[in-house]
This record gives structure tokens, C-alpha cells and sequence, in this order.
């Protein structure tokens, strides 16, 4: 037996976050992710038709997180600089350079006819559902790149345990223009078929068990959420992984306050408050825990990982209180429950990249994913954004958070031909540590540079002053 009405909820919600993880081109697809949108975010995962109504909402769900806007559609995220081609990669690690974002859109789910009740046939028809969206039916400025392939002769799917094999039956080879372009649909159909409760891997194939081929890129092994979501390094996972810090453990300090949540499509930044339940008001922040783990994604929220923070308690930690739980949908997050107050469990569509700092005693910010271009496992660059139009002979601000040795965070502009114009170094308000530092300082641009450059941001090794954690962000000076 079945659960119809939990199914349909798990449904619904997935449509809404299919697409989250995509690498697209900057130049002809500034615009475009998944779902692409002007210039720059991603990440997948939708469901599909039984009935032509259900393969049209699929389709919108697609557009949604396909790809993202550019910096003048700041609803959207902008898409990367494309990789460089990679004929026979499987599952491409994008660089730092080459890893866009994509913004989802909430839509409902389809509903599921009778006849499709097994995980092998929603994932099918989910996968089915792709090919219906068409680009006139897409949200402004989103782009859906599987909307002129065809494989009209239907997918196949087989389970065994976590593992979807896909066997797509194409009359000709996926089309795309160009090595983001081919990437973008990898993540659109990797995404989509781990939709499904309980799959976390999928292997690709075409025409009985032939290797698909998508562009230049050959699949031919299977690849998670995390192998093609464009960061250049995935968070690590479990208990053991645990980062502590150590506040005010008085007794009157009881847990925080989730003070605010924003998310723009790559990035969920959750800010914490101090409470102090003897006179009320804001407080110093009790002592903290934060780790991520595997989530059951067969709950309603449909999340693979989830991220907990664990406040102290009258000398100990909070096993989790029960309590609330909200809903967002919107990539990366899908919803946050716990008592609110010492204990919340963050539930996320995959295991991005996230970091904690402190803007003082009294709040911690954490932040969860970020655009892949500017983030690392050691630096995370919110101002500039990939993209953004500067002018020569003027001060850049540049914004972040950085866990670098003794916070110095090293800096190099690069011409169009990759000859370093400038550099510098600057220093984070924290060095090393579980907590992130955070940045807000400005750097000069020479008065004699113009064109297409590339900011890149690092750590300078203290063995050897190679550069570590790089991340880079393509500049327009004029």
C-alpha cells in the first residue's frame, strides 16, 4: 500500500527544487541554468507527466532551476565561465572558473496517474516530462536546455538499492552548443532521476545500454547530486565532522532565535540570535554545534542532507526539541524544523560547501552554498559577483568570509590572457579556525585596464606560497 497524499506532498515539493546545480556559460548563456536565467545559479530535480497537463508542469518546475539571470536580473543567478571541454569526462568536477548557480521556481508537482505508483515509472516519467517544457512557456529569462532534444522512444529505468539505471531511447544524440550548454542537461537529468526517495546515484545511458554522450561529455559510470553540481568540492558528512564553538554557558542563556533566513537561488544564509530567558532580550550566544548529515529523503521535504545546529542547554546539548517546522522550497533549502530555539535541523537538496562566522557575540550566521565560482573550501566571495562591470582607476569592495592561516586572504588580477595586472593582500577578521572570518575591504583597479578580467582570491601557502582554496570571478572594467 501507499501513502497517496504524502507521495503527492513529496511530489510537489521536489518539482519545486529539481534544479540546482549548473554550469553555465557566461558568454552565450549568461541567462540560462537548468532552468537557465541571465547570468548565474543552479540545480535540478523534477517529475514528470503521466498526463500531458503533468509533463507541462514538469517542464515549468525544469525551467525554474535550470539556469540562472545576470547581473541585471538580480532574481536570477548568472551562469559561469564554461569548462573547458572534457570529451570523455563522466562526471565532470567543474573548476572553481567554471561553476555557475541556478534559481529554482516553486511549482506544484504533477499528479501522478494510477498507473504509475512503482519508482521506476515516476522516475521515468519524470524524465519524460523534461522534454515537454517548451522555451515559450518558461518564466522570463530561463532557458531549458533539453527542450529541443527528443527522445521520443521513451526512457527505461531500473533500481537496485540507491542506483536508477536510466536507459533514454533517443532517435539522434542530445544536442548542445557548447560544454556548459552539455553540462546543464547532465545536471538536469541527474537531478531529476535522484528526485525520487531513496536514489542518490544514477547512471545514464542511451539506446539499450549504449554510453550516452551529451555534447562532449561521455557518461560512463554513475554520478550523484555532488558529482555535477559544480562546486569544486563537496561538505564533509557525518557526526564526526562536528565544528564546536564555545559561547556564554550561563544558565540564563538558553538557545538562539532564528533572527532571519534569505536564499537567492545558490545561497541560504540563516542568522542566529542570542536569547536570554532571565530578562529577555538579545544575549551572548550560547556554545554551538553544527554538522551535516545524510538525510532520510523519503520525509516529506524530500531533502538528501541536513544540516544541524545544536545550542547548549543547562550544561549539556540539546538532543533536538520537537516542535516546528517551515517550508521554503527554494534552492538550496527546502525547510527547517526543530524547537526554534536550541535545536534546528536544516534540510538541504545536496552536500554544498557551507560555513559559520560570527559578525559578533551575540549572532551567528550561517551560510550554505554560495556561487560555485566564488566559493572554496577556505574562501567564499559574495561581493563581486561573477560577471559584475567595474571601472578602471577605481576601488573594488570586496566582500566574504574566509578561514585562511593567520587570515590573510592573498589577491590577483588577471587580463584577458591570464598576465597577472595587479595584486595584494588583505586580512579577515578571524585566522584559522572552526568559525569562519568574514571581509570588507576595497582593492584598486589600475587606471589603464579595461576589458574582461578575472579577480582571483586565495590562500598563499605557508609551506610553499602556492595558492590554495583559489576561487575566480570574471570582471567587466570599463
Amino acid at each position: 500500500m501507499t501513502n497517496e497524499r504524502q507521495d503527492d506532498e513529496i511530489i510537489g515539493r521536489a518539482l519545486s527544487r529539481a534544479i540546482e546545480t549548473i554550469d553555465v556559460n557566461q558568454t552565450p548563456y549568461e541567462r540560462s541554468r537548468l532552468a537557465t536565467a541571465p547570468a548565474r545559479r543552479s540545480i535540478l530535480g523534477l517529475w514528470q507527466i503521466a498526463t500531458a497537463a503533468a509533463a507541462i508542469v514538469l517542464a515549468l518546475a525544469i525551467g525554474s532551476w535550470l539556469t540562472r539571470p545576470t547581473e541585471s536580473q538580480p532574481g536570477v543567478a548568472a551562469s559561469p565561465t564554461a569548462p573547458a571541454a572534457t570529451p570523455s569526462a563522466a562526471a565532470p568536477t567543474p573548476a572553481a572558473t567554471s561553476t555557475p548557480t541556478v534559481t529554482p521556481v516553486a511549482v506544484s508537482g504533477p499528479q501522478f496517474a494510477d498507473t504509475v505508483v512503482t519508482a521506476n515509472q515516476r522516475i521515468a516519467s519524470r524524465i519524460t516530462g523534461l522534454r515537454a517544457y517548451r522555451q515559450s512557456a518558461a518564466p522570463a529569462g530561463l532557458t531549458n536546455y533539453l527542450w529541443n532534444n527528443s527522445f521520443q522512444g521513451g526512457v527505461a529505468v531500473a533500481i537496485t538499492a540507491d542506483l536508477a539505471k536510466v536507459d533514454i531511447q533517443l532517435e539522434q544524440p542530445f544536442s548542445a552548443s557548447d560544454h556548459a550548454a552539455a553540462f546543464a542537461i547532465l545536471q538536469q537529468l541527474v537531478y531529476t532521476a535522484t528526485e525520487e526517495p531513496g536514489i542518490r546515484r544514477v547512471l545514464l545511458t542511451a539506446n539499450g545500454g549504449q554510453q550516452l554522450t551529451i555534447g562532449d561529455i561521455g557518461v560512463d559510470k554513475p554520478l550523484a547530486r555532488e558529482d555535477v553540481f559544480g562546486y569544486s568540492y563537496r561538505a564533509a558528512v557525518g557526526k564526526d565532522q562536528v565544528i564546536s564553538w564555545a559561547g556564554n554557558d550561563a544558565i540564563q542563556h538558553v538557545g538562539a532565535a532564528l533572527l532571519s533566513t534569505s536564499i537567492d537561488g545558490t545561497t541560504a544564509r540563516l542568522t542566529f540570535r542570542g536569547q536570554n530567558a532571565a530578562g529577555g532580550g538579545v544575549d551572548d550566544l550560547p556554545s554551538v554545534a553544527i554538522w551535516l548529515e545524510q538525510s532520510d529523503d523519503t520525509n516529506i521535504s524530500g531533502a538528501k542532507y541536513a544540516l544541524n545546529v545544536v545550542y547548549q542547554w543547562n550544561g549539556g546539548f540539546s538532543s533536538g526539541g520537537v516542535g516546528h517546522t517551515k517550508f521554503y522550497d527554494q534552492t538550496p533549502l527546502r525547510s527547517i524544523s526543530g524547537d526554534f530555539n536550541t535545536s534546528y535541523r536544516i534540510e538541504l537538496d545536496d552536500a554544498r560547501p557551507w560555513r559559520a562566522y560570527m559578525p559578533d557575540k551575540t549572532q551567528l550566521v550561517v551560510e550554505i552554498g554560495g556561487d560555485p565560482r566564488a566559493t572554496s573550501d577556505r574562501i567564499a566571495v559574495t561581493a563581486p559577483k561573477p560577471g559584475d562591470i567595474a571601472n578602471s582607476g577605481a576601488d573594488l569592495r570586496l566582500t566574504g568570509s574566509a578561514r585562511v592561516f593567520e587570515a590573510t586572504v592573498s589577491w590577483r588580477l588577471l587580463d584577458a590572457a591570464s598576465k597577472e595586472v595587479t595584486s595584494g593582500h588583505f586580512n579577515a577578521n578571524l585566522g584559522s579556525s572552526a568559525l569562519w572570518g568574514t571581509f570588507d575591504t576595497r582593492i584598486p583597479l589600475p587606471a589603464n585596464v579595461r576589458g574582461n578580467l578575472t579577480l582571483e582570491l586565495f590562500e598563499s601557502s605557508p609551506k610553499d606560497g602556492s595558492a590554495q582554496g583559489i576561487v575566480q570571478i570574471p570582471l567587466v572594467v570599463r
